[in-house]
């Protein structure tokens, strides 16, 4: 498991004081300014819109942001999106302070404390969050990014980790951010060197892909995905660079849905990584290696053409590596898609290789 620094955990009682000093002497936000303001004219049913508005306010007017329980916060963190940027400066500590305790409410903070992707991958900067945080005196941006950090140093999960880690590299970079344990952790996940599979057929495997995909292509900067919906501009901006031969698997698996959102060029270069993950028993894949390589292999799916337009830029070399990885599934019996993958390996990989 890739690890975040030489620093060990901190302990939650210094970091809640530290919250809990930053925010103490912010004022409530009156109720009439609790919501961002809407142009009615600019909703297309604006009853409801209200109605949904009135929902979200009514349980925070009137509230100290110390005196909503668990469920009301999770619920205002849920909806952190209509709340004015006084209103978030206010209520932000008692989503850090119930991070503190609980790791699915932790993910649910980072996440809406996170930059935009679609901003950081055309533009470098999401303004929409440098906007809502602006009014942050240094104190609580420091809380802030001590709960990050925090977050980055623990025993959470991965993705709670690296999305910490995301939060500080692009989005939290005001004040307070150790750049060079930053730099550190890339290069810690861009620098992955496998072991030796134990099974030995599988070992064999994985050097014949290794070797099949030696010469092909870094797809680009530009050209990593195809469609620009954040989580496709996260992808893009995280894989620019990447080496697929040294990304860590804890890297691909906290982006296993990356090879269907890949363009053809980065699925061409970048599949084989999580291939050999694969082989080594640290599958990054949401199903099945297999799946990516067979749906949609039938004339007339849905998605025929896109996967034709995948494969076809396949080398007959690498073509030959993955019919022996399609083979390696196929004989192991345990892909749930297992009729598609012998379709594909006869109608398409199979006659696609040159004789």
């Amino acid at each position: 498991m890739i690890g975040w620094g030489v620093q060990g955990p901190r302990s939650i009682g210094p970091l809640r004081d530290q919250i809990v000093a930053a925010f103490c002497s912010v004022p409530k936000v009156a109720d009439s300014d609790l919501l961002k303001p809407v142009d009615p004219s600019s909703c297309a049913d604006w009853e409801s819109y209200r109605e949904k508005r009135d929902q979200i306010a009514a349980p925070l007017r009137g509230k100290n942001w110390d005196e909503l329980d668990h469920e009301q916060r999770s619920e205002c963190l849920q909806n952190q999106s209509y709340l004015s940027p006084a209103a978030f400066r206010y209520f932000l500590p008692a989503f850090l302070l119930s991070s503190l305790e609980d790791e699915d409410f932790a993910w649910s903070t980072v996440v809406r404390v996170s930059p935009n992707f679609c901003e950081i991958h055309h533009g470098g900067r999401d303004a929409a969050l440098d906007a809502r945080i602006a009014d942050l005196d240094a104190a609580q941006y420091r809380a802030v990014v001590t709960f990050l950090t925090w977050l980055a140093d623990g025993p959470n999960r991965f993705a709670v980790r690296y999305r910490a880690i995301e939060c500080l590299k692009w989005g939290w970079t005001r004040e307070g951010v150790d750049e060079a344990r930053i730099r550190s952790f890339y290069q810690r996940v861009h620098s992955y060197r496998r072991p030796v599979i134990g099974d030995e057929p599988r070992e064999m495997l994985a050097r014949l892909v290794e070797d099949a995909f030696a010469e092909t292509p870094y797809p680009g900067d530009e050209t990593i995905v195809g469609h620009h919906c954040e989580e496709c501009c996260e992808i893009g901006v995280e894989f620019i660079g990447a080496d697929w031969r040294s990304v860590d698997p804890d890297f691909l698996r906290y982006y296993h849905a990356a090879p269907s959102l890949f363009s053809p060029e980065a699925f061409r270069y970048f599949f084989p990584a999580y291939v050999l993950c694969d082989l080594a028993g640290n599958s990054a894949f949401t199903s099945s290696g297999s799946f990516h390589l067979s749906y949609g292999v039938e004339p007339g799916h849905e998605a025929h053409e896109r996967s034709l337009a995948r494969w076809k830029i396949f080398s007959d070399r690498e073509r030959c590596a993955l019919i022996a990885y399609l083979e390696l599934a196929w004989d192991d019996g345990k892909s749930f898609e297992a009729e598609n993958l012998r379709i594909a390996l006869d109608s398409y990989w199979l006659p696609s290789v040159s004789r």
